[in-house]
Formats: C-alpha cells, structure tokens, sequence
C-alpha cells in the first residue's frame, strides 16, 4: 500500500514550478485573473515546498519517482500494543526512499522504515506479511490514487500464532501528495462540490478506557462544498462507523487557510444506536489549482445502544480524498446479509 498508485511521484522533487501556474487542462474551478486576498493568513512562508515537506504542485504532469527520492512523513494510526489494555491514537514516522523507479518491466522498488524495521516492497501493488523484527505483522494496502495525491492504508498486528506482549496492533493513514500553492488559492473564485472517499479503521474501549477490539472500519463517501471566494469549506459524510453502524457526519463550516482547511465533524448513527462525536476533519487541496482535496479524519465518537443503554467509545483514523479523479462507493445492488454482532461492551 505504501507505494501502488503513480501518485507516488508526486513526491519526487521536480523542476521548481514556474511563477505563472497555468493549468494542463480545464480544471473546475479556474482561477480569476484578478488575484482576491486571502481571508486567512498563510500559516507558514511560501518557497517551493508545502507543509507536508514535499514540493508544491506545478504544471508538470507527474512521472515515475527518480531513484534516490526520499521522503520523510508520518503514518497517522490508532495502536494498541499487545498486552495492554488501551488504545492511543499517535502520529507514526515513516522514511520512504525510492530504490528503483516504476519502469515498463519493474513494477519498482521502495525502502521502507517504520517502528525501527525497513521493508522493501514494490511500488505497485499490495503487500501483505512483512514481518518486523519483534514478530509483528504489516500489510501495505493501496486506497485511492489521484493525479496528486495518494492515500495508502497500513496495518500491523501481533505474530496471528504465538502472539507476543509488547508486538503492535496498529491501523493507520499514509497520506502523499502536491500540494497548491497558497498564493494560487488566493486567485480562486466560484464554488465547486467534491466527491470522493473515506476509509480507515480503529478499535473501541469501554467506558472506563478499557480495550475492547480493534479491526473496526470507518468507510464511506465523502462531499466537500467548497466556496473558494469566501475560503470557505463544509463536508458532508454517509457510511459506515464502527465497522458495522451506519452513520452520517458533516462539518458546516471550515476556514481555508494558506491551503489547509479543518473542522469539528459531528456524526448522526442510525439504525438503533446514537452518537456522541469529538471527531475531527482536516485536509489539504491538492494540485496546481487545487484540481484535489485529501486529508485525515480522526474520529472519537462515544457510542450508545438505544435498546440496552450499553456504552462504548469508537477511536479511528480514515483517510479521504475527493475530486474528478476519485469515485464515491456504489450502492449494494443485493442482499447485503445480517451485520455483525456488535462489540460487547
């Protein structure tokens, strides 16, 4: 996962943009040609590289990832830490180079460093059953891919036959991506909707704070209503929380700041359970005139039985992403089957 899409050269480190950023094709929307000052600050100095630490968009289309690129990002993930009976939510280093470039007979290689272990895996296509130093597990798994961006989901878990105290199980977000230029969303006009999705997982405590299980998804589609001349954004969420509750969610209001936006997400649970949410939403856009939007969503949504009155706490991380380049999942067209029994507690 951490390496299947062409997104992955987004992260390389191009020809440093031009100054006049014109479009490769008619993205919606288009800048206006009299620039409009933005309403937020910049939060951090423009030059050539984002606040994820890779190089801004430019006009250039991406190609394969020259080898010898390295990037140094995070793996935003719920972990629980065999044998103990917490959970905590926590921003995971990780060191990514790039060993051998995508070519017509190479699927290509990356290094991969993450909680003290490096694996190599290729950069398309998933991986499964790497296995750390201590025993535990990883999985690589491709989530949604994007002219500009690129969402990957990791997961680890204790050794599946002879689990060891101390092994991590872990479900996490890879975000990579260009991203645009502050002073390009300042020339943005007009509103745009932008679909796209949302996928990750997470675990549920008691409400003492104690472990219940983890392997929990949060997944669904994802609409951002975004008005670039008031820097202006809401989301609107309809999935799945908890791996089996369905749910709706939504931000009404969000500030763009240089590129970045972020919001307290409520959520609405159906189906016989009610939602209490702490959650939160923010991202970035993504492109040479923010063509994407793609970000993290942490959730902390209390969880409550109507018919029992029987509590828990649901913690998890999704990643999503929207625009022309990404598909909403479709509607089941059949019987979708009984759900799972819900977690006790």
């Amino acid at each position: 996962m951490v390496a299947t899409c062409a997104a992955l050269a987004g992260c390389m480190t191009p020809t440093p943009p031009e100054d006049d950023l014109a479009p490769t094709n008619d993205p919606d929307p288009m800048p206006s040609t009299e620039p409009t000052p933005s309403t937020e600050p910049t939060p951090t100095p423009e030059g050539d590289i984002g606040s994820n630490g890779l190089p801004f968009a430019s006009a250039q289309e991406l190609s394969a990832l020259p080898a010898g690129t390295i990037m140094s990002l995070s793996i935003r993930r719920v972990a629980n830490v065999q044998g103990s009976d917490t959970v905590r939510v926590e921003d995971a280093p990780v060191r990514i180079e790039v060993v051998e470039p995508v070519s017509g007979s190479s699927n290509g290689l990356l290094n991969v460093t993450l909680d003290d272990d490096t694996f190599q895996i290729p950069i398309v296509g998933d991986v499964e059953d790497l296995t750390g130093a201590d025993g535990t597990i990883y999985e690589f798994y491709e989530f949604l891919c994007g002219e500009y961006t690129g969402i990957y989901n990791v997961y680890s878990e204790a050794d599946r036959l002879t689990p060891v105290n101390g092994q991590l199980n872990s479900e996490g977000v890879l975000l990579l991506g260009l991203e645009t230029r502050p002073s390009v969303m300042e020339t943005l006009t007009g509103a745009a909707s932008y679909t796209g999705q949302f996928s990750g997982g997470g675990a549920s405590e008691d409400t003492d704070g104690n472990f219940i299980r983890d392997g929990l998804e949060a997944q669904g589609n994802i609409t951002l209503d975004i008005d670039f001349g008031n820097a202006d954004v809401s989301a609107a969420l309809d999935g799945e929380l908890n791996g089996f509750i369905d749910f709706t969610g939504t931000v009404a209001s969000m500030d763009i700041s240089g590129n970045g936006f972020g919001g307290a997400l409520t959520t609405n649970c159906e189906g016989g359970w009610s939602c209490v949410s702490s959650s939160e939403l923010s991202g970035n856009f993504f492109g040479p005139n923010a063509e994407e939007a793609a970000g993290i969503i942490d959730f902390d949504v209390a969880i409550t039985e109507d018919a029992t009155g029987d509590e828990s706490r649901y913690l998890g991380v999704s990643g999503f992403a929207a625009g022309d380049a990404f598909d909403v999942m479709p509607e089941p067209t059949g019987p979708i089957g009984p759900r799972p029994a819900p977690p006790p507690g």
